[in-house]
């Protein structure tokens, strides 16, 4: 479950950082491995803080950068030119700038309440809140399509979004509710 959730957004993380797939999936493997030890090992409190989206971005950021040193000692020598300098140190992420993981993370997690929401809700209010919120229909039209009334699609798009920001708030948690 734990990896299911994560893993995806450690990849995609690395794969926006300049790794290839392939490598990004082997540094998401080290940072879980890393995480997993260290959870269980008690290092994270989050009555101390620290939530647990930022600690695992500081472990796959460490992970990133070790990958990279590696790489670049096992690279030929050869006499680096001032841009291939400049494009390596920039591809190394940087724990003061976490826009990229943000994005990541915050994208991951919405399609995952979205899958959940959409388990959990029939169809219809899916669909409303689906026409509605996402493809900004306006209610009227959503209404029309789904044969329902403009104030069904108000109260659909009112409950999902309710429970995707419940299902969001305990994503942080990592033995939440969340697949």
């Amino acid at each position: 479950m734990f990896n299911q959730r994560y893993r995806p957004i450690l990849v995609r993380f690395a794969v926006s950082c300049g790794l290839q797939e392939a490598d990004a999936e082997d540094v998401a493997q080290e940072a879980m491995v890393e995480f997993l030890r260290a959870y269980r090992a008690g290092r994270y409190d989050r009555g101390r803080g620290c939530r647990l989206r930022d600690w695992l971005k500081g472990i796959a950021a460490n992970r990133i950068r070790e990958f990279m040193r590696r790489k670049a000692r096992t690279k030929e020598r050869q006499a680096p030119q001032a841009e291939d300098q400049t494009s390596f140190f920039a591809q190394i992420p940087d724990d003061s700038d976490s826009a990229t993981w943000d994005r990541e993370w915050t994208t991951h997690i919405l399609s995952l309440c979205l899958a959940a929401t959409r388990r959990e809700f029939d169809e219809n209010t899916s669909r409303a809140f689906e026409l509605y919120a996402i493809r900004q229909q306006a209610a009227d039209a959503a209404a029309k399509a789904l044969g329902m009334s403009r104030n069904a699609v108000y109260i659909a798009k009112h409950r999902v979004v309710a429970r995707l920001q419940e299902l969001f708030a305990d994503f942080d948690n990592p033995l939440g509710a969340l697949p």
